[in-house]
């Protein structure tokens, strides 16, 4: 009896644990207009948080070629500078629907017991190994020392963040050449200084995102690996619902939004289109954006539960978050397929 007592103690603890890491991301709300309570919105006003990222295309479509009006709903769109930084509006319910990579913050958000979840797939690392948006390179200058990802064990690398979901990428694509991710020491910096850094000698590798890798090569960086070949098909993108919209009847009528756009963002007939839009959204050039590899959206919105187990597995055991966390925790599925039910299969 008392060890069952002490384990909901220690379950407790961590969760008050997991909430305090969630409103320790309070700070970072300056400048959003979510920092102090709204009033309750009228049935069908949605807000939704997004980053200027490829990722998000969907949600841009949703609201521009009339999928959400088509379901009854109006969005307002506030934009946020990291998925991160999300976790706290969508804990306490000012912001009904984010979306976040797999990350330490995501899974504190969840863990705090507040019913936030995760409840549709977004983007995923591709499954061909010359494709995708982010890429391991290497100076220049050590391509003759660094012949293989095995040459890289007891070497420099620029990450974007301690936490980040890259450096669990890269300990799969690591532990195929017989080291991990904890045989490389990290220099931790945002992606655009990321290319001058590793030319000025910083560092001896990064795993950077475009346009930024292709900065690097320009500057003289090689490129070792792309996504595909470094993590295949892994979970890079979820869309999350507070847990006071998951009550709404507005929340599945937003999902089934959201699939019809993801539908249409994954056709290859729409590639054009898309970059427009996204070109608009984040102001990154539409030729630019066509140019690079296009990001992998799930077009159905699945859920990796695999993935989604395996990293925050491996949050927990780097002790990045304070409880463990399996997908079934989690996951809230039933939106994503009740509109893939109402839909029907894709055209």
């Amino acid at each position: 009896m008392r060890r069952h007592r002490n384990r909901h103690s220690r379950v407790g603890t961590a969760r008050m644990l997991a909430l305090a890491g969630v409103l320790a991301l309070a700070g970072v709300l300056a400048g959003t207009g979510l920092a102090q309570a709204q009033a309750p919105r009228t049935l069908g006003k949605v807000n939704v948080g997004y980053e200027a990222l490829a990722t998000y295309t969907p949600l841009f479509l949703m609201a521009e070629k009339g999928f959400l009006k088509e379901q009854g709903l109006e969005a307002t769109f506030i934009r946020f500078a990291g998925g991160g930084r999300m976790m706290l509006p969508l804990s306490n319910g000012d912001l009904d629907v984010g979306g976040d990579q797999p990350s330490p913050a995501l899974a504190n958000a969840i863990a705090a017991g507040t019913g936030a979840k995760i409840v549709a797939g977004k983007g995923r690392m591709p499954l061909e190994a010359g494709k995708g948006t982010s890429a391991l390179v290497i100076r220049g200058d050590l391509a003759d020392q660094i012949k293989t990802p095995a040459d890289l064990k007891g070497r420099t690398m620029l990450l974007i963040a301690p936490g980040s979901p890259h450096l669990f990428f890269l300990g799969l694509f690591f532990r195929r050449y017989g080291f991990t991710e904890d045989d490389v020491q990290y220099k931790y910096m945002r992606f655009p200084n990321m290319p001058l850094a590793l030319h000025n000698k910083q560092a001896d590798a990064a795993y950077i995102v475009e346009p930024y890798g292709m900065k690097a090569v320009e500057l003289g960086a090689k490129l070792m690996a792309r996504a595909g070949a470094v993590a295949p098909g892994h979970v890079v993108g979820l869309t999350m619902y507070s847990g006071p919209f998951r009550k709404q009847p507005a929340a599945q009528k937003f999902m089934n939004a959201y699939v019809q756009a993801t539908r249409y963002f994954t056709r290859p007939e729409h590639r054009e289109e898309n970059a427009a839009l996204l070109s608009k959204w984040s102001s990154v050039p539409k030729e630019l954006i066509l140019k690079l590899d296009f990001v992998t959206v799930e077009p159905n919105g699945e859920l990796n539960m695999k993935s989604i187990d395996e990293q925050l597995a491996w949050f927990y055991k780097k002790r990045l978050i304070t409880m463990p966390l399996t997908a079934a925790d989690a996951v809230d599925a039933r939106f994503v397929e009740e509109a893939n039910r109402q839909l029907g299969p894709p055209r």
